[in-house]
């Protein structure tokens, strides 16, 4: 629940590069005080933790989220699941169809981040994601190290989030993520994704997080995105 409240405070008030900066020396510092056996571990998730940030920053939204079960049911290639896989494929090709490519550019980077985004992300790993995206918004943005509202607002809801994370839900989150529109035709098209298939979270849990042999219909959500990339 932190981790959505966190990034629509991002999504409101835009990422900086004082905010970057404030948490990776945060970060750091509780990494050289209270050195975990976490430190050293390979975790996918944190991975996906910075494409979400790099995501924000390209093209900021959270309505894209609500699509992640889609992917999800697509890439994972869950069993029996043709009818919302062929609907969910017409509604997502219809949302980015038209779109410039840096926001099919951002809606990909969040999507592949929030499906690898499953577990915990170690407090070393959280400072090395806000050191390169510190580097990022400053080539992109400049130094802008100015103490304001936003940044403080940001700095306290990403500290909750870290100190809360293990209570993050990915299907809480991707259905919450309906709530962030501008466009009563983007909510519809993500309230059909979320209403046809209820149960792929307890599916994709059940699965372990992996994905099911022998199965192809990660071609159909490729094809899509190419698809709207071209045309």
């Amino acid at each position: 629940m932190w981790f959505f409240i966190h990034l629509v405070i991002l999504y409101t008030y835009g990422l900086s590069t004082y905010f970057h900066l404030s948490l990776f020396l945060l970060y750091l510092l509780y990494t050289l005080i209270d050195c975990v056996k976490q430190c050293n571990e390979i975790n996918l998730s944190s991975l996906g933790l910075f494409l979400i940030y790099l995501g924000m920053h390209v093209h900021p939204s959270i309505i894209d989220f609500s699509f992640v079960p889609w992917y999800v049911v697509c890439f994972y290639g869950m069993r029996d699941r043709y009818t919302f896989i062929f609907i969910g494929g017409i509604v997502v090709g219809t949302y980015l169809w038209h779109k410039p490519p840096i926001q099919i550019l951002s809606h990909v980077l969040l999507i592949v981040g929030r499906m690898t985004k499953q577990k915990v992300v170690p407090p070393s790993h959280h400072c090395i994601i806000h050191l390169l995206m510190f580097l990022i918004c400053y080539q992109t943005k400049g130094l802008n190290i100015l103490l304001t509202f936003e940044n403080i607002i940001g700095v306290i809801s990403n500290l909750l989030f870290f100190y809360f994370e293990h209570f993050d839900n990915m299907d809480l989150f991707c259905f919450l993520s309906i709530t962030v529109f501008h466009n009563p035709w983007v909510f519809l098209r993500g309230i059909i994704i979320q209403l046809l298939d209820l149960e792929w979270y307890l599916y994709f849990k059940n699965n372990h997080f992996l994905p099911v042999h022998n199965t192809y219909t990660f071609i159909i959500p490729i094809g899509v995105l190419l698809f709207c990339l071209i045309y």
